[in-house]
Formats: C-alpha cells, structure tokens, sequence
C-alpha cells in the first residue's frame, strides 16, 4: 500500500510524538502544559493582517487556501521553533506537508452546516487559534515538557 504525502507526514508526526511524550505527569496536567505550549506558540505567531490565528471560523471558511496554509505554517513554525515540534530539520516540503494536513483538518472542522443564520450562529464565536490548538492536541503533534 502506497500512502500519499500528507499521510506519510502524518505518520511521521505521530510517531515521533508518541516515542518523546512519556514523561509520567497526570492526564490533566499534561492537557494543561500542552495547551499552554501551544497557546503560547500561536501568540508569537505575528500580528500580520493576512493570517487568521485571530480570526473566527467564519473567516476560515471564506478564506482561500493559501491564506489557510500560510496561518498553519506560522503556527507550526513557531512551534519548531520552541522546539516543541517533534520533527528535528524541518524542510519546506515537510512544512508544507504538514501545514497541508492541519488545513484539511481544520476545514473538516470547521465545515459549513445548514443554512447561512445557523452556519453564523455555530461559528461566529469559535476562534480559529482555539481549532488549531485542539486538532494539533488531537493529534499528539507535540513534544510533552
């Protein structure tokens, strides 16, 4: 079985997060560093108009797909960055692979429901940062301090 690019980087993500995690802190606590670890890598992403880590879901879902992959790129990179990606030198294509994966991720996610009042109703105030932290914890993408 042959598997497609995304996949393979998927794979690759997974398993180096799940061989680094063990650390032997509680359930709760761990959840706690985390989403700390995250939130904090998101908040060094910078403040450029064109990205969308501070955007709400209703501007993901209208924005286009090189706008989407751009914000997951910072994000990831600034996780990198902290050395909380589990992935050692990370390439362009690795990036893109990854960023790739995370947008069909978060558009899976955030997927446009019913009619336009009840798409606005349900999105309005999910903050596109808050999905990208749950979908990279979701996937244990992370190296567990």
């Amino acid at each position: 079985m042959k598997l497609n690019p995304i996949a393979m980087a998927t794979l690759a993500i997974s398993v180096c997060a799940l061989s680094g995690c063990s650390d032997g802190t509680g359930s709760s606590q761990k959840q706690a560093t985390v989403t700390d670890t995250i939130q904090v890598a998101v908040g060094t992403v910078s403040d450029d108009a064109d990205l969308l880590h501070n955007a709400n879901a209703l501007a993901w879902q209208k924005a286009s797909f090189q706008r989407k992959r751009e914000t997951c790129s910072k994000v990831l990179l600034a996780l990198h960055e902290r050395g909380n990606l589990p992935v050692h030198d990370l390439n362009h294509t690795q990036l893109k692979l990854l960023s790739d994966a995370l947008v069909q991720q978060m558009n899976k996610k955030l997927e446009m429901t019913g009619t336009a009042t009840q798409n606005q109703d349900t999105f309005e105030h999910v903050k596109v940062s808050t999905t990208l932290i749950e979908i990279i914890e979701e996937k244990d993408w992370l190296i567990k301090s």
